[in-house]
C-alpha cells in the first residue's frame, strides 16, 4: 500500500501498510481502530464518527495527521529509488 494506512474488505480482511509500524503508537492505533470499525459499520457516517470518538478520543487530529504524511509519501519513496539508482550505477 502507497496511498492507503489501511482497508478493510467486504470479506472482513483487514490490511495494513508496511510502513505503519514506522509511526507512532497513537497513530496506529487510530489506523487500527479505524479499520476494525469497518468490519461492523462500512461507511464514515455519524455512526462510525460516534464510534471512533468512544474508542479513540483525539481521532480527528490523527486523521488530519494522515491526510497530510500518506499524500506526499509515494514521492518520497520514489525520491529514494531514483537515489538509490543514481547511487548504485
Amino acid at each position: 500500500m502507497t496511498r492507503k494506512w489501511g482497508s478493510c474488505s467486504t470479506a472482513g480482511t483487514v490490511t495494513l501498510a508496511i510502513d505503519l509500524d514506522e509511526e507512532s503508537d497513537a497513530f496506529q492505533d487510530f489506523v487500527i481502530a479505524h479499520e476494525l470499525l469497518h468490519l461492523k459499520v462500512p461507511n464514515h457516517g455519524r455512526l462510525f464518527k460516534a464510534l471512533m470518538t468512544a474508542h479513540i478520543p483525539k481521532w480527528r487530529e490523527q486523521d488530519i495527521y494522515r491526510r497530510k504524511v500518506r499524500k506526499h509519501s509515494h514521492l518520497k519513496k520514489r525520491q529514494l529509488e531514483v537515489r538509490q539508482r543514481l547511487n548504485s550505477g
